[in-house]
């Protein structure tokens, strides 16, 4: 059993190593476009420019041919990785600290980690941009046309999410374009930016947008080059310049004038205040984590009781329902290294425990007590989080009600939902695009005990919960649509 419950441990802590991702997208280009790029095992991967999903490795290795006046010009080029200690030893060093009071575990959970990392090519973080050298391309003649182009706009910065889409439609109908140019899908373009934390409330600041994240936004729509359209709104219109630049080799255009009459004129006091809540007041959770909990329950004793003393039991209630929670966090994408934020939501509990509890007068009988307890309920609060470049650090203050269900003996005895209050702290961490580990600690207080029996009473108790989570962008779009 022993030895079965170790490799299991192992198995976990290698799956959690590569969370960080054993591929990634790169571009790839060359200075005369049209070449055919292979891998090193001869399968295609494109004619350039083209975005390409490769397997990260130390030394990426790659073969391309391009037509010529003398025959085919083939080459073979190699690209050197490095290695990517924050996203690769960093998280692995966190999530293995968990064992770090027991130092042999700590080294062993790490080691593995480490090596799985190395072994998987998750520990590598190859070139973003990838530039195919070509000593001959500069005796070739310049494509007599310029190359069709695959337009993704960017939402403009706007309160409404449906107005920042007509400005983008209204813009594209408007501009000069090449008659086989075309633009993405724009419904398609505004999930895949949401993903990476770009909205129409903050706009896409080109200088802040991740090289990782425009060529995943090329792969996903197909596009070759990107619109950033800066724009405000003025009595009736929209005015401003957008930019449109080459995905590949991120040169702009020089910038285009917009003026833009969309006959939105101003919005009414309730319009605003109702896109103000929807911006801000997170009504729904925007993630969902599998987060083991340990509860700390500070029974008090009563009835002229002087102590309680607890401990849990076996329980068997299956983890994934003692263990659920649902979880508010902040994607990083939106914000600078260091930052503030400020958000209204909910927290959201459930859990279910078994308790035994022995309480009496010192230097007298004892008392024993089977309990059982399910504990539902939320709180509505304040959360302020402070960006890093190695996670976030948030603080939560909420208020609410929490119902606890109470059995004890095997005979039910009450339900209470008394008001409760809640404050803690919590770590978040990306370690991909949508997986986040988080590490929180919070306290509980109730207005009334929450539970009470014949000797004991709880009004008080703490949770801390290590989660492992996935970021669900598209339930907050949801919500917020509806303002």
């Amino acid at each position: 059993m022993n030895l079965a419950r170790a490799l299991l441990s192992f198995g976990c802590l290698a799956g959690c190593a590569t969370l960080g991702g054993t591929r990634q997208v790169v571009s790839i280009d060359s200075p005369v476009r049209g070449a055919v790029v292979q891998d090193d095992d001869g399968r295609p991967l494109g004619t350039t420019p083209f975005f390409a999903r490769i397997k990260r490795t130390r030394t990426l290795e790659l073969q391309w041919t391009r037509p010529d006046r003398h025959g085919d010009h083939k080459q073979e080029f190699g690209v050197r990785c490095r290695y990517r200690w924050k996203e690769s030893l960093l998280p692995n060093t966190a999530t293995a600290s968990v064992t770090v009071l027991v130092p042999p575990v700590f080294l062993a959970w790490l080691g593995t980690a480490v090596v799985t990392d190395l072994v998987s090519g998750a520990a590598w973080q190859c070139p973003d941009g990838i530039l195919l050298p070509d000593d001959a391309a500069a005796s070739l003649p310049a494509p007599a046309t310029p190359a069709c182009r695959i337009v993704a706009i960017a939402p403009p910065k706007h309160e409404d999410e449906g107005i920042a889409r007509q400005i983008a439609a209204a813009w594209w109908a408007a501009s000069p374009k090449a008659a086989c140019d075309r633009r993405t899908d724009l419904g398609e373009t505004e999930k895949v930016l949401r993903r990476q934390g770009v909205t129409a409330e903050k706009g896409l600041v080109f200088d802040r947008y991740r090289r990782a994240h425009l060529n995943e936004l090329g792969l996903r729509t197909g596009a070759t080059h990107l619109a950033v359209l800066d724009v405000a709104p003025v009595d009736d219109h929209i005015v401003g310049a957008a930019v449109i630049r080459d995905m590949h080799t991120l040169k702009a255009s020089p910038p285009l004038p917009v003026n833009l009459d969309l006959g939105i004129g101003r919005q009414p006091w309730y319009r605003r205040a109702a896109s103000w809540i929807g911006r801000n007041v997170q009504l729904l959770p925007d993630s969902v984590g599998y987060a083991p909990t340990q509860r700390e329950y500070q029974f008090m004793p009563t009835a002229g009781n002087d102590y309680v003393q607890d401990r849990a039991s076996p329980s068997w209630v299956p983890a994934v329902l003692t263990n659920f929670t649902l979880l508010s966090v902040d994607h990083p994408g939106p914000y600078q290294p260091w930052d503030a934020t400020l958000r209204f939501g909910p927290r959201v509990l459930l859990g279910y425990a078994v308790r035994e509890l022995d309480y009496g007068k010192a230097n007298s009988t004892v008392h024993k007590a089977s309990l059982r307890l399910l504990e539902l309920g939320g709180l509505f609060g304040a959360t302020g989080t402070v960006h890093t470049p190695l996670g976030a650090g948030s603080a939560f203050l909420g208020l609410g009600a929490a119902g606890a269900w109470h059995w004890r003996d095997g005979r039910y005895i009450d339900a209470r939902v008394p008001v409760v209050g809640g404050a803690g702290a919590a770590w978040t961490a990306f370690v991909s695009e949508n997986v986040f580990l988080r590490i929180d600690l919070t306290a509980y207080n109730s207005s009334t005990p929450v539970l009470a029996g014949p000797g004991y009473e709880l009004k008080q108790w703490a949770t801390g919960t290590v989660a492992l989570g996935w970021y669900v962008p598209e339930w907050r779009s949801v919500v917020r649509s509806w303002f």
